[in-house]
């Protein structure tokens, strides 16, 4: 019996399949696509945060390190990439240095919630969001608590899916 529930990750390998069909050098080609899109993000994430230098030295570490390359080369760990890539989107789109928005508020849900229908993992980045915005914000918790609100309807939503993707409500 299976139960986890990745349908973003299974519409990947569906993709490429239709891309690609069994040749296993295009699922590899859309791993190192993921992968770059990543360290791209990281630079993204950090580059407003510290200097440039230490953005890119991140990068390189990030790009070359094995545990995060490995999915390049090992195409069922594709999860762990398309995951990373969906939360390095939505930490991109709510870290902006530009004023906290009800669109960028979206934006994080919509790329918590593709995260978590990836991989499981993915529903305990709001965590790591969580602090990070007390500390730009100096823990004032309402406002806090109005950028994680949108992370909480994400989550319900997942859960609703799940629950009736697993047969879980008969």
């Amino acid at each position: 019996v299976v139960d986890t529930y990745r349908p973003i990750s299974n519409l990947s390998y569906l993709v490429d399949y239709h891309l690609w069909g069994f040749r296993p050098a295009g699922f590899h080609a859309s791993n190192l696509i993921f992968h770059l899109l990543n360290v791209l993000l990281v630079f993204a994430v950090l580059v407003p945060f510290v200097t440039r230098s230490q953005a890119l030295l991140a990068c390189a570490f990030f790009g070359l390190h094995p545990l995060v390359a490995e999915p390049i080369h090992y195409v069922s760990a594709r999860a762990d990439s398309l995951m990373i890539l969906f939360v390095l989107l939505g930490t991109w789109i709510g870290f902006r240095k530009s004023p906290a928005t009800a669109l960028a508020s979206f934006g994080m849900a919509f790329f918590y919630l593709l995260s978590a229908m990836v991989k499981e993992s993915g529903l305990l980045f709001p965590l790591l969001w969580i602090v990070g915005f007390g500390l730009e914000g100096g823990w004032h918790w309402d406002r806090v608590a109005k950028r994680v609100a949108p992370l909480l309807v994400a989550l319900m939503i997942y859960a609703l899916l799940r629950v009736h993707a697993l047969g879980g409500g008969k």
